[in-house]
Parts: C-alpha cells; structure tokens; sequence
C-alpha cells in the first residue's frame, strides 16, 4: 500500500514486463483504455496514469476490477490476486466473449475480449450488447440463474449482463434457473461437436401466473418462453419444469412472421392462424412533413395540395422561409377539414386526424425544392372537455414540458385551447394547431411522443397517440395467445 502516484511512458518494447500488486491490500480499479494503455487507482488515492508497454498485470489481495474502456485492448495478460477479481465490460458497446474453459489449465489460457489471456478471475460484467457470451469452466458446472442474465458458475464464478450462456465440452453442465432468473438471448450446452456430456435446463420454482412455452427446431434445440421472456437453446439433453405454471404449450416447429412498415392510423393489420384472423386496427393520426428549400422570392408560389385541394402562399417583400412555411400551414388549416397543420422553421407538418392514407403532393417554384415525409414525423391529439373558471391553470404536458395557461375572466374553452396550442407550438422541434377542437401536436424527429394533462376538477382530456409497429405486433401476439393450443411470442 501507498505506492504513489506514477506514470510508465516507455517500459520498452521487446521485453516482458509485469505491473505486480501481490503486496497491495487495498482495493484496485485497473481501467484499460482503447488506446491500449492502463491505468491504476485505489481506496487510498494512489494513481497510476495512462501507462504503456506493460505485457502482465497481477492484481492485489483486495478487490481488483478490470473495468474496459468501450473497445478498450490491452496487449498482454491479466493474472487475478488472492482476492476478489472481475472483469468489467460495462463499458462495451460491442459484443464480448469470456471463454473460462481453459482457464487454470495452463499460463494464461482463459481467453476474453480486449486481452490476450486471463487466470483467476470470479466475476464478469457484460456491456450494452444482446450478444455477449460467457463460456464456462472446464469442470462438471451447475449454472444458477437467479436475475436478469445474472447468476454464478458453481458459487465460483459470478456473471451479469450475460445474454448468452455455453456449458463445457464433454462435461455435464445444469442450468438452474431461479424465479427470477431471465437469460434473453441463448443457452448452449457445449459448443458444436460431438459431445459426451449431459446438458439440462432446470426450471426451479416461479412463473406462477405465467405460461410455459415449449418450441422444439431439432433433437436438442429449440425455445423456451416463461410469458413474454424467453431464450433459444441447443445441445441440451433434458428439460425439468418444476415451476408452478399456469399453463405448459408444447410445439414442435414454429412459424416465424416478420411484419415491417409504419403503421398508419385507421389501418387495420391482419394475421391469418389456421383459417382464423387476428386483427389490430391502429390508432391515432397520420402525419407528413414537407422540408422546403430555396431562395425565397417575391411573388413565387408555393403550393402543397393535400387530397384534392390546392393550398398555397405568395411569397410578398422580405419574407423568409419561416413565413411561407407558416403562411402554407394556415392554407392547409383554413381550407382542409380534418387536417391539422404547423409549421417550424422551413418545415411544414400536415396530420390527418382520423388517420389512415393521406395523399400529399407539392409544387414548389422554380428552382425550388419541397420534400415530402411521411414516415418520421409522429402526432398525437387532444380533446379538452369542461368549463374553464378564472384563476384555473390548465397544463398540457409533451415528452416531460409542462405547458399551462391561467383562466382569466370570461375565457372560452376555445380560448383556452388556443393559448395552450401555441405554447406549445413555440417550442423547438413541435408543431401544434386545432382542427375542430382537437390540438394536433407534432414531434418532427418522429419516435416516441408522450402526451398527458393536468386539469383542473370538471375538466377532462382525451389523447390519441398514433401507434407504433411494436404496439401493433404485441397485440397481435397477445391475441394469438389468448387462443388454446397456440403460442406467439415477439422478437
């Protein structure tokens, strides 16, 4: 302990050197960077800086984490201490593998991600992919899975953000998972090849409430679904359900369904099952949004038709893109019922609230350009009922900003509906206008639009939020599921 404070700029380069903290009992974070140096602190405030040239490190008698920098390298080998030593690859936006499987049968031949090898290490942290992988030890392993792809190897090793787990080749590996245990990607008894081993997947208490779902693709492979959650398997000889499960559905194939697009609202989509129908009609509005570009002239006409109607702006003396966009939106407002348009810098969005196909079409002057979305944008829309009183404050609330007006006297509904309309519409990246009492509101960058209010008693709000393909797909499923005899689950 109380080494200092260090940095090795040139330890040389055809050598073999070791950063060796066998004698520190203090706690050690060693932070491997994606420039392939490292650096060192511990509990005390000891550092040392970004070093290079290092081909070992051998952790302390503490704690020593091994935290990788996302896509962090290091040229050389990690030897755990005495103590407590994890890999931490929380840090990773890619995919890692950890291979313990020959870890401790020779010099440094567990292998892992963004290291030449590894010896002793008792814990593993994965990073942000679906795909990292965690093989296991070279031994007869009992995998228990007790969190959300958490859990430990033989109480000797522990893992978390592990999706996907591999037993050991030739040996008997058993995955207990827990209750709680979820693993979201995939369980390998071994790796491909001729095995000997005897893979099992234990299914120890939980899913009360829940469905088991059983989809057999092979001898040894297939999926298995607790609810909505489940993982691939294959080399597995065996499955023990020992969990108090609602329901158990056992199939031996599955058809897969891809469905891609957008959905529009007042679209309905369909799925045929064995000559039987499930249907999902989508709400909320349809939405376009038209970019112009260009030199904004005198006297040019900019025209957007929506359906049959032509609706246009003359450009006058010292106008700017911002005035034709909003000069095109009060033409689509004042003469095409049903649709609610804004417009924000040179953007003009145009929703149609009942939803479903709406044509879109423009003119734009010489020279000129207007591009028309129909894909990114997203809207939602409000109806407010009720009878505002002086002094009463009505809020609308947009992705997390609080819009509200204070009723002053003899303030119509209208009124109301008004000032908060261009509240909001003044905010950066949102159009909002009124369409027959409706306030459509618009989120240009498109995702997820999130609409509520705070009313004051007697008042009241109805929102309609367009749908997205993933709503779309889970009701399909959950109708599907509903059925006896049949299982959908979503990927």
């Amino acid at each position: 302990n109380g080494w200092g404070n260090y940095t090795i700029t040139s330890a040389g380069l055809i050598d073999d050197d070791t950063l060796d903290f066998s004698a520190v009992s203090n706690n050690l974070t060693f932070t491997i960077h994606d420039d392939g140096t490292v650096s060192v602190t511990d509990t005390d405030g000891n550092t040392l800086g970004q070093s290079i040239g290092v081909e070992n490190i051998i952790g302390g008698t503490g704690t020593n984490r091994f935290v990788f920098d996302d896509n962090g390298y290091f040229d050389g080998y990690i030897v755990g201490g005495t103590g407590t030593n994890i890999l931490d690859y929380s840090n990773y936006t890619s995919a890692v593998e950890i291979d313990l499987s020959r870890m401790g049968v020779g010099t440094h031949t567990g292998k892992a991600t963004g290291v030449k090898g590894i010896l002793n290490i008792q814990s593993v942290t994965g990073g942000a992919s679906a795909a990292d992988k965690l093989i296991g030890t070279m031994n007869e392993n009992t995998w228990a899975v007790t969190g959300v792809n958490s859990g430990a190897i033989n109480s000797a090793v522990t893992f978390s953000a592990i999706e996907n787990l591999t037993g050991a080749q030739n040996e008997d590996d058993a995955f207990v998972i827990s209750a709680a245990g979820i693993i979201t990607g995939s369980i390998r008894g071994h790796a491909p090849g001729i095995d000997t081993g005897f893979d099992t997947i234990l299914f120890d208490g939980g899913a009360s409430g829940a469905r088991m779902t059983y989809s057999a693709t092979g001898s040894d492979a297939g999926a298995v679904f607790r609810g909505e959650t489940g993982f691939t398997y294959s080399g597995i000889d065996s499955i023990d359900d020992s969990s108090s499960a609602a329901a158990r559905v056992f199939t031996t194939a599955e058809n897969q369904v891809t469905l891609a697009g957008t959905p529009a609202a007042g679209e309905t989509w369909t799925l045929n099952v064995d000559g039987a129908d499930y249907s999902h009609a989508v709400l909320g509005a349809t939405t376009t949004k038209v970019a112009l570009a260009g030199a904004v002239v005198a006297d040019d006409v900019w025209t957007i038709r929506v359906g049959t109607t032509d609706c246009s702006y003359t450009v006058v003396a010292n106008d700017k893109m911002t005035n034709v966009a909003a000069g095109l939106a009060a033409a689509v407002n004042n003469n095409v019922a049903g649709y609610a348009a804004g417009a924000e810098g040179g953007t003009v969005t145009i929703a149609k609230l009942a939803g479903g196909t709406m044509s879109v079409t423009t003119t734009p002057p010489a020279g000129k350009t207007m591009a028309a979305d129909s894909v990114t944008a997203v809207t939602a829309t409000v109806a407010l009922t009720g009878t505002p009183a002086t002094g009463d404050i009505w809020y609308l609330v947009v992705d997390g900003a609080g819009y509200g007006h204070t009723v002053t006297a003899g303030q119509t509904l209208a009124q109301v509906i008004s000032a908060l309309t261009t509240q909001v519409n003044s905010a950066d990246g949102y159009t909002a206008s009124v369409e027959g009492g409706f306030i459509a509101i618009t989120r240009m960058a498109g995702g997820t639009l999130s609409v509520s209010t705070v009313l004051p008693a007697g008042a009241a709000s109805t929102i309609v939020n367009t749908e997205s393909l993933a709503q779309v797909v889970n009701d399909l499923a959950a109708q599907i599921n509903a059925v006896a005899g049949y299982a959908a689950r979503v990927q």
